[in-house]
């Protein structure tokens, strides 16, 4: 399974759960390239289905340690993006994670044959 995985969305794809909570710092200090590019999303968005909200990374500055450091981004709102970046706020406060459109885990459940109705864990 795992082998089918990586081979249809990479070696770290962006719908799996993370094993231990993660603030935006460092969810982008681990990251290929600091996380420029990345669309990320606080969890508690996620939870409520609010799945066409998220950030997307366009610079960060980060301190020596990588541990601190601001995180800038676009917030796309309900579809809308904003044209400016600003600082993305609460970077320490939340529990982020990587956004995954709705319809990217919908292929993969088609390709994995996965039904609807499936439960979830």
């Amino acid at each position: 399974m795992s082998a089918v995985i990586k081979e249809l969305w990479g070696v770290a794809p962006a719908f799996l759960k993370h094993p231990n909570r993660r603030n935006l710092i460092e969810l982008v200090a681990h990251a290929p390239h600091r996380g420029l590019g990345l669309r990320v999303l606080p969890t508690v968005w996620h939870l409520k289905g609010w799945s066409d909200s998220f950030y997307t990374v366009t610079d960060v500055r980060l301190t020596g340690d990588l541990a601190h450091g601001r995180v800038l981004g676009r917030l796309t709102w309900k579809g809308v993006e904003e044209e400016k970046e600003k600082e993305i706020g609460n970077a320490f406060k939340h529990n982020w994670h990587l956004f995954q459109p709705p319809s990217e885990l919908r292929a993969l459940e088609k390709k994995l044959r996965i039904p609807p109705d499936a439960p979830t864990a």
